[in-house]
């Protein structure tokens, strides 16, 4: 029930602590932790999982009516169009600790490991596109305005990470830690939107789509190919994704502390400083043009038998299937 962002800050006695803030001096001489030791009583082992957006909480959502609707859960789209944001942001992380150590020495010098696989997604959804699901086009259409999608973005991507780390305190009141940190990455995928509109004709009803932009992937088990996308969901592909260290990469933590007073302290943390080279299995697939959907007829006939069937037709051309 708590938040890394507000309270793993002030919690010393826990390593985690110093994943938001590295200059954390433990209050433990010794800790011992992660998935590899559940002597300690860590069943199951040390995880978190981080959620947020910028726009909504559930009840914007779901809630209970009014009136007559009172005793009842509803869906409530008006408000959360009203609670959107122009551009919705939900971001949200994954942690799973197999090991995590730190030693402080009668100095209060403070070096420490740490071995963990870390998930991470985020979506960017412009407000248009969510108006859109929601009320159609049909609101655009009439006014003679286009959805906008052009902000729409959206990333995933999983690697492993171990960690080494340092922190000392200085003139009395100050402290100070640094981690260095070997990543290697499992998969990823990407978006890179330039462009990407659509209007409706409010007279013939064509939908004219107008896109520019990017997809990126690196992992095994999805291939990109001309004529479409290849999967392999299989227990070797997933093995091979698990246990890749073809993607390299290094990032570092930094972080300050100011103990004012016993009860204040102010501090200043940066994470995840660096990069990963996704090289294995990488493909970009791009899109970059416009496109008329012109809506399908649907029509019903009858075959050589006198049997009753229906056809589409979807295209101009006349083109049935």
């Amino acid at each position: 029930m708590s938040q890394q962002a507000n309270t793993l800050y002030y919690m010393n006695r826990v390593f985690q602590s110093q994943t938001v803030n590295v200059s954390a001096i433990p209050d433990n001489k010794i800790q011992i932790g992660g998935l590899i030791v559940p002597v300690f009583g860590q069943v199951p082992p040390p995880m978190y999982f981080n959620y947020g957006n910028n726009s909504f909480n559930y009840n914007h959502i779901l809630h209970y009516g009014a009136g007559d609707m009172k005793d009842s859960l509803v869906i409530d789209l008006p408000l959360l169009m009203k609670k959107a944001k122009n551009t919705i942001a939900i971001r949200n992380e994954l942690r799973w600790d197999y090991l995590n150590f730190s030693f402080r020495s009668k100095s209060n010098a403070t070096f420490s490991v740490s071995i963990a696989d870390r998930l991470m997604f985020g979506t960017t959804i412009p407000r248009d596109m969510l108006d859109f699901v929601i009320n159609g086009n049909a609101p655009y259409m009439y006014e003679g305005k286009m959805h906008d999608f052009s902000k729409l973005s959206f990333s995933a991507n999983g690697f492993h990470e171990v960690g080494l780390g340092f922190a000392t305190t200085f003139a009395s009141k100050f402290s100070v830690g640094a981690r260095m940190k070997l990543l290697f990455g499992m998969f990823d995928v990407s978006s890179k939107v330039s462009r990407l509109r659509v209007t409706t004709d409010p007279e013939t009803f064509f939908i004219t789509a107008d896109a520019d932009f990017q997809l990126r992937k690196s992992m095994p088990f999805v291939e990109i190919t001309d004529t479409g996308i290849n999967k392999d969901f299989s227990s070797k592909s997933f093995l091979k994704m698990l246990s890749t260290f073809g993607n390299p990469g290094v990032a570092v933590d930094l972080g300050l502390t100011y103990n004012i007073t016993d009860n204040m302290s102010v501090s200043v943390s940066a994470t995840d400083i660096g990069f990963i080279n996704w090289m294995q299995d990488s493909q970009v697939a791009s899109a970059n043009g416009e496109t008329i959907i012109e809506g399908a007829e649907i029509g019903l006939s009858k075959d050589e038998n006198g049997k009753l069937i229906h056809h589409v037709t979807y295209d101009k051309n006349g083109n049935v299937f």
